[in-house]
């Protein structure tokens, strides 16, 4: 059977930030097949309908309270309800801010990584396969390096061409 439409829906917290917002446009772009969803006042059962209009197998949910720093809350797409996954993605901290705040994105997704980056966490890089599309051994435009300092994970993504992070955090994968 193939697939028609996007994947993956991303959207909101109700009342998001604006590195919520910046985050969603970051990860809007290097998913391939994926939709980006103004959420306003709808609530998880009007965003269930428009997943299911759209044929979207996942919904990523960028949550956060007031300015607190974002989580990715994964739901999956069935007929009859969203089942929420059991990892959640955490960001602790933007390394530099600024950067999620470019004008211009580089080129779109889907990220790259090296099988050495998976090796140093692959419940985290599993997660990071799943549900934001990285390829493993492949040249593209757009890339994923993770760091592990003092149990500590730090991704990046980066732009390959011209070799300017566009994100930059430390993350952590936590069980719901």
């Amino acid at each position: 059977m193939v697939h028609i439409g996007p994947r993956i829906l991303i959207t909101t917290s109700r009342r998001p930030s604006e590195h919520v917002r910046s985050l969603c446009k970051v990860l809007g772009h290097i998913l391939p097949e994926s939709l980006l969803y103004s959420r306003g006042a709808n609530n998880e059962k009007q965003i269930h309908d428009v997943a299911l209009r759209n044929n979207t197998n996942h919904i990523i949910f960028v949550h956060s309270k007031r300015d607190t720093m974002p989580v990715l809350i994964i739901k999956n797409v069935t007929k009859n309800k969203l089942i929420q996954e059991k990892y959640q993605l955490e960001f602790l901290q933007y390394i530099d801010p600024k950067i999620l705040n470019w004008t211009r994105l580089p080129a779109s997704g889907p990220l790259s990584t090296t099988l050495e980056t998976r090796q140093q966490d692959p419940k985290l890089v599993d997660f990071l396969e799943k549900y934001l599309m990285i390829v493993f051994n492949k040249k593209n435009s757009l890339w994923l390096v993770m760091d592990i300092n003092n149990n500590r994970r730090y991704i990046q993504f980066i732009d390959a061409i011209t070799m300017r992070k566009f994100l930059f955090a430390e993350v952590r994968l936590i069980t719901r």
